[in-house]
This record gives C-alpha cells, sequence and structure tokens, in this order.
C-alpha cells in the first residue's frame, strides 16, 4: 500500500475552513515600538511577566505580589490613557513602582503647552502603608510559630494582611484558627467576629478563636482544624446586625458538619452593630455569658439553618414563639426614602427609562456607603450581588467606573460582587441553591436581579408559572437581604391585551406587582435624561414621596441626581388635566382623552395607569372591548 501523504492545516486555516475567527498573538518587537504609547511603555516594563496581550489590553502576573497565576489587567482607553486592575487588590501606585514607572506615564503625551493631567488624590483612597496600624493580630501555627499578621487600622476601620517576608498577599499560606495553639486540648470554646471580641474574652480566661479576611470567611477547613485538636462544643455570640447573624449559623454549620456541636448564643441589650465587647461593657458578666451559653439550643442545620426539618410538627410555631417577631424592630431602609431596609422591590418602567443606571447606582452606593443618587442616605457599607444577564461586562463595567468617578472613589469597593452574563436562568434550581448560599455566607444586603427578562420568560406567562421565582424572591429575602428585581414593562402595541394594557402588566397584577412589597416606577421625563421614581410600599405603609432623579455626564462622571417632588411639574399639570376632563365626561375611552387633553400619547397612557393604581380611577369594558375611564369617587356615587 503506498504512503499517503497529509498535508499540516494550521489552526488559523482550520477555523478559516469553518468561518471562525481566531485570535492571534502578534510578533512585537519592543525596539521598534511606539514608547510614547503609554500602553507600549507598561509593557515593556512588565517584560516577561505579560502572558496574554489583545489589542488594546494585556494581562500578566502583578509585579507587587507573588503572582503565579496572571492577575494584573492592562487596558488602553480610546483616549490613550492606561487603566492598571489587580484583581488581587494591589494598588496601582504600588504596582507601578514595582516596574519603575509612576501614574504619570499612564497619560499620553500632549501637545506643546498642554499640561499632562495630573492624577487626583480622591477621598476614597488611602495609601495604608504611609498609615500606622492600629493593632497588629499574629496568626500561629500549631507549634506556635507565626505564621501570617492581621493588620487594623482606625479612622475607618481597615483590615490588611501580610506575610511573613512583608508581603500583602498570603498566597500558599496555610490559614488557621486565631491564637490556634492556646486551644490545642480545650473542649469548649468561643469564636467570635474579629479579633478584638476574641482578645477580650481571652483575657477573662476564656479560649476563643476567630478568623481573618472578614465575617462570612470562616471555612470548613478551620471546623476541621478545631475538631483535629479536642475542640467538642463551640458556642457562637453573633454581632447584632444581619450580617452577624448570617455568619453565625455559617459558621454553627460549618462545626456540626465537622463533628462539633454548636451553640449561637443570642445576647440582650445590643443595638445594631453592637459585639460580645460592648455586651461586656454593658455590665454583661463572664458567669452570666457562660450561663446562656449552656443555655442556648444545640445549632440543627435542618432547622436553624433553613432547611426543612423531619420532626412532623417543625410547620408550625405556637403563640408566645410567634409573638416574638412583633418584638423585632424593623431594618431601617436600605436607600433613604427609595428602597426599604427588607422585601422583595420591584423598579419597573418603559425601556429607556434609566432603570439600570439607578439600579447600579444603588448598588455601588450601599456597597461603598456613599449616598445614593447623591442625596440618598444608605448606612454603613454593606454586601451586595449585581446580576445580569442583559448588558456585557464592558458596558456594565463602563457604567460602573463613571458612577464611581462622580463618587470620588478610585475602584469598586470589594463589597460589591457581580455576575454579568455569569448565570444560567431562574429556571436552574441548582444555581438558585447557589445564590442563597452565596447571600448567606458573605452577608450580603442587597440582591439586583437586572433585568429579571433577561433571567426567566416566566414574566411573560401567567401568575401561576411566576409562582416558584416568587417564592425564591421571598426565600433570598428571609435570609436577610433585600431583592430588587428591575423590569422592562412591555411597550403598548398591537399585540396588548384587549384591556389597553401590555401583556407583562396584565401578568405582573396578579404576579409581580403582587409578590412585591415595594414597587417603584420609572417614568422618564419627556426628552430630558431625567426619570420620575414613584415608590409606593404599599403592603407596609403610606406611599413615600415621588423623586426626580436627573442624569448628567460629563469629564468621564456619571451623576444621577434624586430630588423630592410630588410629580413632575408636567405630570402634576397632566394629571389635574385629566380629572377635570373625567369630572365633567365620566366613562369615555383613552382615544377621546387624548384628543380632549394636552399631552403626548404615551404620557396620558402612563398618567391613566398611575391614577389607577393609586385608586383615583377606575376602568370598565364598554361597547368592543373599549376600555372606559371613570372618577372612581363618581363610580362609588353611582353604585350607591
Amino acid at each position: 500500500m503506498s504512503e499517503q501523504r497529509h498535508d499540516r492545516v494550521t489552526v488559523k486555516q482550520a477555523a478559516e475552513i469553518a468561518g471562525v475567527t481566531v485570535r492571534t498573538i502578534e510578533k512585537w518587537n519592543a525596539k521598534s515600538a511606539d514608547m510614547s504609547d503609554p500602553f507600549n511603555s507598561v509593557r515593556v516594563a512588565l517584560g516577561a511577566r505579560v502572558r496574554r496581550v489583545q489589542a488594546d489590553k494585556l494581562e500578566a502576573c502583578c509585579p507587587a505580589h507573588d503572582d503565579q497565576s496572571p492577575s494584573l489587567g492592562v487596558k488602553r482607553r480610546s483616549d490613550g490613557v492606561v487603566l492598571i486592575t489587580c484583581r488581587a487588590g494591589c494598588d496601582t501606585k504600588n504596582v507601578l513602582s514595582a516596574i519603575g514607572l509612576q501614574m504619570t506615564d499612564l497619560f499620553p503625551e500632549r501637545p506643546q503647552g498642554v499640561p499632562r493631567p495630573q492624577p487626583v488624590e480622591t477621598r476614597a483612597y488611602r495609601d495604608l502603608d504611609s498609615e500606622q496600624p492600629e493593632k497588629t493580630y499574629t496568626y500561629r501555627g500549631y507549634d506556635g510559630e507565626a505564621l501570617y499578621y492581621m493588620l487594623r487600622y482606625s479612622s475607618p476601620k481597615a483590615f490588611r494582611p501580610r506575610a511573613l517576608d512583608g508581603s500583602k498577599t498570603l498566597d500558599g499560606v496555610q490559614r488557621v484558627p486565631y491564637e490556634l495553639p492556646e486551644l490545642i486540648g480545650k473542649k469548649d470554646i468561643f469564636i467570635t467576629e474579629g479579633e478584638k471580641d476574641a482578645d477580650r474574652l481571652i483575657a477573662l480566661g476564656v479560649p476563643a478563636t476567630t478568623n481573618a479576611f472578614g465575617a462570612m470567611n470562616w471555612t470548613a477547613e478551620l471546623s476541621e482544624i478545631l475538631s483535629s485538636i479536642g475542640v467538642q462544643r463551640v458556642f457562637i455570640p453573633p454581632d447584632n446586625d444581619v450580617a452577624g447573624k448570617a455568619r453565625a449559623k455559617a459558621v454553627a454549620a460549618h462545626c456540626v458538619k465537622a463533628g462539633i456541636e454548636a451553640r449561637i448564643v443570642p445576647l440582650d441589650g445590643l443595638t445594631e452593630k453592637q459585639d460580645v465587647s460592648d455586651w461586656l461593657d454593658n455590665g454583661g458578666t463572664l458567669e452570666q455569658l457562660q450561663q446562656l451559653a449552656e443555655q442556648a439550643p444545640i445549632f440543627d442545620p435542618a432547622r436553624d439553618g433553613g432547611e426543612q426539618a423531619d420532626e412532623s410538627e417543625a410547620w408550625f410555631e405556637d403563640g408566645p414563639s410567634f409573638q416574638r417577631y412583633a418584638l423585632e424592630p424593623s431594618p431601617p431602609m436600605l436607600v433613604e426614602g427609595l428602597l426599604p431596609g427588607d422585601g422583595v422591590a420591584l423598579l419597573h418602567g418603559d425601556p429607556r427609562s434609566f432603570k439600570t443606571f439607578v439600579a447600579l447606582d444603588m448598588a455601588l452606593a450601599v456597597a461603598s456607603g456613599t449616598p445614593a443618587l447623591t442625596t440618598l442616605a444608605t448606612g454603613q457599607p454593606s454586601p451586595v450581588l449585581y446580576i445580569s444577564n442583559e448588558d456585557g461586562q464592558q458596558r456594565t463595567s463602563e457604567r460602573l467606573a463613571g458612577l464611581m468617578r462622580a463618587r470620588s472613589l478610585d475602584r469598586l469597593p470589594e463589597l460589591l460582587k457581580l455576575a454579568v452574563h455569569r448565570v444560567t436562568s431562574l429556571d436552574d434550581t441548582e444555581w438558585k441553591d447557589r445564590v442563597c448560599a452565596m447571600v448567606t455566607r458573605h452577608g450580603i444586603r442587597l440582591v439586583i436581579l437586572d433585568p429579571l427578562r433577561s433571567l426567566t420568560s416566566a414574566v411573560d406567562q401567567g401568575p401561576r408559572e411566576l409562582q416558584p421565582f416568587a417564592e425564591f424572591f421571598r426565600r433570598l429575602s428571609q435570609l436577610g437581604c433585600v431583592v430588587l428585581l428591575v423590569h422592562h414593562d412591555t411597550k403598548h402595541s398591537a399585540t396588548a391585551g384587549r384591556d389597553g394594557r401590555a401583556h407583562s402588566q396584565r401578568v405582573s397584577g396578579g404576579g409581580l406587582f403582587s409578590k412585591s412589597d415595594s414597587p417603584i416606577r420609572a417614568e422618564r421625563v419627556g426628552d430630558e435624561p431625567s426619570v420620575l421614581l414613584h415608590p409606593n410600599a404599599w403592603k407596609f405603609s403610606d406611599p413615600p414621596s415621588s423623586l426626580r432623579v436627573d442624569l448628567t455626564v460629563a469629564n468621564g462622571m456619571t451623576r444621577l441626581t434624586a430630588s423630592p417632588t410630588a410629580l413632575s411639574s408636567t405630570s402634576a399639570a397632566l394629571d389635574a388635566q385629566i380629572l377635570d376632563y373625567l369630572a365633567k365626561n365620566p366613562a369615555v375611552s383613552g382615544k377621546q382623552i387624548k384628543a380632549n387633553v394636552r399631552g403626548r400619547g404615551e404620557g396620558i397612557d402612563a398618567a391613566l395607569r398611575r391614577l389607577e393604581t393609586l385608586g383615583v380611577l377606575v376602568s370598565k369594558k364598554g361597547r368592543h372591548n373599549a376600555k372606559l375611564w371613570s372618577l372612581a369617587a363618581a363610580e362609588k356615587d353611582q353604585a350607591a
């Protein structure tokens, strides 16, 4: 048999045959590169650390920490400015210093006489290297030798890790419980939230420990270490806030799985965010704490961790037990005057009414502790999870960058977690379980689903199909977070329902709206870059005041500014015209109203829906299924 020759086909040729575009890394000669381009300067300075290169961006191993996998991203903007981001959290100045560059090297050369812009120090930036830590906590191994340190800074409080060699990351270093050598052989110990509280109990002669890197970072491995050294029972006094209670349950669940009995020890008399140290300062004694620990019930993950218990009577509570819910204070507003502190909220409106901008602004505000929409208070920084399957990662990142600059922030807060095009669908039960686990583990206070339509098609079906998803939203909110659903109302068209409303509106009347505790309707103000937000907390209280939000974009900054308004002057005038016309002409169609009232057709439709929602107007079907509008008071008088 003669030998048949096969010509080699390159990957690029195969891709061309298949009609697929393959990106390749071009051969690049540093000597001939234009070094006036800041991107090339950074690329040359990084040298062999560069791993992947595309047209205007590259990935490299970060020179500011021991980086074995590329965690440094470098991107050239359209104006030539270079952006540098280390996913491990290294400061840009430290990255540049490690390769012999300065912040000014990230900007392109300017024409003669035009000064190069200088980077501005922002109020959010803190050069902790120039500050003296308030306290240094040492984490030691089994033999008592130091493994790593946690540095505590004050005003405001901040923590940073330090390895024994002085590096700012702990890559490859084993994580251990705080004061591990002192726990060996102890059967009963306390687990606190933070080293300060652990030290307070240790000073009283009580074995205590905690973990580094924040409240929700206790791991199964730490529980297994405790089990291996003989710990049999753990007592967990939670901080008095949502995150503290979520942490207590997470730690207890890990310990139970490791074979350790766990008890969550509630402390009476604490105000919001106070802890066991505050409880002791308020007059609590060690004897009382130990008594409370022994009286606390044994933690059962099935009963106390949100899973269904096996007991036949676990589905109800007796009266005295149930009464405790009325005694619990309502959580403070998450966003002043707009977003309550619990429940399911719904931000809805026509397309292009700035709903995503508003949602991203609130996400950034809650995570950074800065005012939302410029004027609305948010309180202490809290973890936020933003989930979206619509806009891409680049567009979302650019929008956040503009909002971030308007706040004088130099980076996105670590408390902001984003899942953009990283989710499947709300139809995936396993994914929903993962979301609930993350909310519990990280103490998430706000979950945003934007837009809901991109995550499930149920919004275009009936209330029965929507029910499982509504139950999931309620389940999330019961974990201690606010769930904000962003929903695009379908535009009116020939495909609208017979009652004159778009299909999604008819569905949400028995589904989304009825399942939402706090609907917020977004109404675009004509062609202006402004939107009216009409919050309606009808399940809990009278509706809050409407807000006018103005959007301004300038110098790379995107700013949304809210100001209180009963309605816009345009909306108020339009409402007055409609009410005046219907007072004289009851039971008329929308077409007749539009013919006799000055205003845009879409605006009149929106005003009719709003006034009907508020109970000012009522509608009924007339001949040929035409919708006839009347004043609600007139209809009541006629019925009487």
